[in-house]
């Protein structure tokens, strides 16, 4: 385990982030909205397996075969861009169906952590945020350095997973009004604007 203070630390930083809407906000809120809360904590969960396989490859060295290949991050950040894409799409062509009444048959738990694990494998910048982020707070002289990441990594994770939880509570309780018959359609449309919007943000060149 790191020591006391740099624990602290990482954990104020860590709630810092975790509390700013990003991607994985906006996917829970799109799911918590489209399907409920349940739902909306199903694909936290993926997320969170999907981000334990980063942690454990930063710890591994992994990570740095895959970010020292331009080719191989390239490739990752379109196939994760087309993935949201499509997510979007699947949204946009179910919205006629959903407006017709209760036939449009919601996603099964475990399709959803499917999703969710995938989504999270497919986020490049994963990669190299726990590269970049964990050995800051990794102490020299203390524990051994890959069990000090893996207890920081746990520990995000866990954070992760607790405010994750509290977006998928009040996007479902907002989801409620919205999946009256009314406003399906308005229903869907939000929820494929932000698999767009994620797409967009994924594939977009960075400097």
């Amino acid at each position: 385990m790191p020591d006391a203070h740099a624990f602290l630390l990482f954990s104020a930083a860590a709630l810092a982030l975790l509390v700013t809407p990003g991607p994985a906000v906006l996917y829970i809120v799109g799911r918590s909205m489209d399907q409920g809360v349940g739902a909306g904590v199903v694909s936290a969960l993926g997320l969170v397996v999907g981000g334990a396989v980063y942690v454990l490859a930063t710890v591994v060295g992994v990570s740095a075969l895959v970010t020292a290949a331009p080719g191989a991050l390239k490739a990752l950040t379109l196939a994760g861009a087309a993935y949201l894409a499509w997510l979007g799409w699947t949204e946009l062509q179910s919205q006629g169906a959903a407006a017709a009444g209760p036939g449009d048959a919601p996603r099964s738990r475990r399709q959803l952590f499917r999703q969710g694990v995938t989504v999270s494998l497919l986020n490049p910048k994963a990669v190299l945020f726990f590269m970049a982020f964990l050995p800051q707070f990794v102490r020299p002289g203390g524990a051994d350095p890959r069990l000090q990441m893996l207890a920081l990594g746990g520990t995000f994770l866990g954070l992760a997973l607790c405010t994750d939880t509290l977006w998928a509570l009040a996007a479902g309780r907002a989801g409620a009004w919205l999946r009256r018959p009314e406003r399906v359609r308005a229903r869907k449309r939000i929820s494929a604007a932000v698999y767009f919007v994620l797409a967009i943000a994924a594939a977009w060149p960075r400097g």
